[in-house]
């Protein structure tokens, strides 16, 4: 979900503590054009099923899990 959110313009996120690291690094790795591409590309989905999907997939090639 994190490369959805900056393509929607959100520019905070509250997270706990044992999660920050984690998600920082990971927006640190995003491309801004990247996130809006998401987002244009979500708002054409028809389902929130569809959305969950098509972030999954984003997520998986721009945002791969931590080891």
């Amino acid at each position: 979900m994190i490369p959805l959110l900056p393509g929607l313009g959100c520019d905070s996120l509250s997270v706990g503590p044992a999660a920050l690291d984690e998600v920082r690094a990971r927006i640190r790795r995003l491309r801004h054009d990247t996130c809006a591409s998401l987002a244009a590309a979500a708002h054409t989905r028809e389902t929130p099923e569809e959305v969950w999907r098509l972030v999954e997939q984003c997520c998986t090639s721009i945002v791969p899990p931590s080891v």
